[in-house]
């Protein structure tokens, strides 16, 4: 079923009104390779076989059918011979894939679990956990092997940026067992797996429909994976850049330099990388060609370069990492920055200046005041 999907982009539809819902799959068509129905979202008693069908052929896509149970971060409030009961009657509507929790596959018994595989829809298995990622993802995997699924999905929360790499990893130990894979790194760290993990060969990676319905912590919007981070060409060749810092969410890097790199015909990404902590996130500063950076790393992260700009010598702060063969050199473009949106008024009317503020920008900002003779005095 895998070679079937066009794409790697599923975006989630999480809508509680059945018109709703409807909206929402006609408007996902064009940015979405796949489509999740949470029909635990939906009264159970909307989830009927010809609404189903008639859903699925709007959406022109495959679609994976999910009626997630509240203990395991769903809606659904019934019990799982309820669940089992509404999946098996929406069975022939033509959906490709069919979620449930392993929590609910390990306690059925063999002659229910042959009955759910029945059909043309493929089994995912998942497992959620929506507090941490765990240290040994294999007993997990494992675990999930167990009830013999088609696709493996392992979603939990990522606490450190190192977190993403544990999750992608898991992907060769499914190509090793001949089954696709969907790791998911939740939370606003975790936005690098989201982006980079379909390229490694999972099956897919989820998207909201549009901001605000979000259905697991950090997901992206289907319209952004599509159009800013160019998703389904990212591939193994792809050369990545990024913005690191806490917090990043408002930053238009990512929107500003991938526009370039398309513009510029560059197989390359510039990806949002939020980690509060450098020395977590350091071991992985290889796998970048540049990378910008934001508070509060700009002078905390000088230790990990091999050479420093005169910028940066001046200043003691960087803001731009570029990567050679010979290592990371760390530039200060703030200085030029601060230059050029003074350069009206430093040629000689200022005198005595306030600086807000002490961080790496401010500190550039003070050596180009003091470089044209003003005396500057910084509250922070």
């Amino acid at each position: 079923m895998a070679s079937l999907l066009n794409g790697k982009i599923c975006t989630v539809i999480r809508e509680c009104a059945v018109d709703d819902f409807e909206a929402e799959i006609l408007k996902s068509r064009k940015d979405s390779d796949v489509m999740e129905f949470r029909l635990d979202y939906l009264d159970s008693i909307e989830v009927t076989l010809g609404l189903m069908r008639r859903w699925i052929s709007m959406a022109g896509v495959p679609v994976i059918a999910t009626l997630r149970r509240k203990p395991y971060g769903g809606l659904f409030i019934g019990s799982k011979v309820e669940q089992l009961e509404i999946l098996s009657n929406i069975q022939g509507a033509g959906f490709a894939f069919l979620d449930i929790e392993i929590e609910t596959l390990e306690v059925l018994l063999r002659t229910e679990l042959k009955k759910i595989k029945r059909g043309t829809w493929r089994l995912i298995a998942s497992y959620h956990n929506f507090k941490k990622t765990p240290s040994n993802l294999r007993p997990i995997f494992h675990r999930i092997l167990a009830v013999e699924p088609d696709v493996v999905k392992i979603a939990t929360l990522a606490n450190s940026f190192s977190d993403n790499f544990r999750l992608i990893q898991m992907i060769d130990q499914a190509k090793d067992r001949g089954v696709d894979i969907i790791p998911v790194a939740m939370g606003e760290l975790g936005a690098y797996s989201r982006l980079v993990s379909s390229s490694c060969g999972a099956l897919l990676t989820y998207a909201a429909s549009r901001t605000g319905q979000e259905a697991a912590p950090g997901q992206l919007t289907a319209q952004a994976m599509h159009y800013v981070y160019r998703l389904n060409a990212i591939n193994p060749n792809t050369v990545f850049y990024g913005v690191v810092g806490y917090p990043i969410g408002h930053s238009l890097s990512p929107h500003i330099h991938n526009y370039a790199f398309e513009q510029a015909g560059l197989d390359c990404r510039y990806l949002p990388l939020p980690t509060s902590n450098l020395e977590d996130f350091a071991p992985h500063l290889e796998r970048f060609a540049g990378l910008s950076v934001t508070l509060p790393h700009k002078v905390a992260i000088l230790k990990y370069v091999h050479f420093k700009h005169e910028s940066v010598k001046q200043s003691g702060a960087t803001n731009t990492l570029v990567k050679d063969d010979r290592g990371f050199f760390a530039y200060n473009t703030d200085l030029e920055g601060v230059r050029y949106a003074l350069r009206d008024c430093l040629g000689g009317q200022l005198s005595k200046v306030v600086l807000i503020g002490a961080g790496g920008a401010a500190r550039s900002a003070a050596l180009v005041l003091k470089e044209v003779g003003c005396q500057v005095t910084v509250l922070a």
